[in-house]
Parts: C-alpha cells; structure tokens; sequence
C-alpha cells in the first residue's frame, strides 16, 4: 500500500468518524426530546422498551466510532512512517476521551428519562 492510499484510508475513516459522531448526537437528541415530552406518560414496559432498543443503538454506535477513530489514528501513523518525514506525531488518546464523553452523556440521558419519570412511576397500576 503507497502512501496516498494510506492517507486516503485514513482520511476516510475520519470521514466515517464524524458521520457516526452525527448520527449519535440525533439518536441521542431523539431520546432526549422523546424522554421530555412523553416520558412521564409511558408506562413501565414501554419504558424499558425505549431503553432497550437505545441502549442497542448507543452501544453499537460507541463501538463503531471506537473502532473507526483507533483504525484512523492508525493508518495516519503508519503514513507518516512511511513518509519521508523523520518525526511522527505524537500517539493521542482523542479516541479514548470522545468515547467517555459520549459514554457519560449516554448514561446522562438515561439519567434523565428516570428522574423525569420518579413521580409517575409510583402511580402506576
């Protein structure tokens, strides 16, 4: 593999990391307007539905954008050693620290769904 196309593998997972990082913020805005508006109204079952199926999606996609941002960070090293360029950057951990943030915000919104809903669920028959 030349360097260009080690630079274009890399410059197209960056490509496939902000698309998943898009596709993150929708579902999890989705959750968030859907936990507000009715979120107090479902019922339990319905409830555990909705976080099923959003935990599903959030975990596939975390994994997704780990796996996309470390083969990125990846090939763009490998490129810069194949350059002619005697120093490479330096290693980062950017993939590691925009996973927790996504991780805690994920884990916020569940958060949320459940403390907006505290009062409603001891009416529940």
């Amino acid at each position: 593999m030349s360097e260009y196309q080690q630079w274009d593998l890399a410059m197209s997972l960056w490509g496939l990391t902000f698309s998943i990082l898009s596709l993150m913020i929708t579902i999890l805005s989705g959750y968030l307007v859907v936990a507000y508006m009715i979120g107090s109204k479902l019922k339990s079952t319905q409830v555990a539905i909705i976080n099923f199926i959003y935990i599903g999606v959030s975990v596939f996609f975390l994994l997704s954008l780990l796996e996309a941002t470390l083969g990125a960070i990846q090939s763009q090293q490998l490129a810069y050693e194949m350059s002619l360029k005697k120093n490479p950057p330096p290693e980062t951990y950017q993939a590691f620290f925009v996973f927790g943030f996504f991780v805690i915000a994920h884990l916020s919104t569940l958060w949320f769904m459940w403390t907006f809903r505290k009062d409603n669920i001891s009416t529940e028959s």
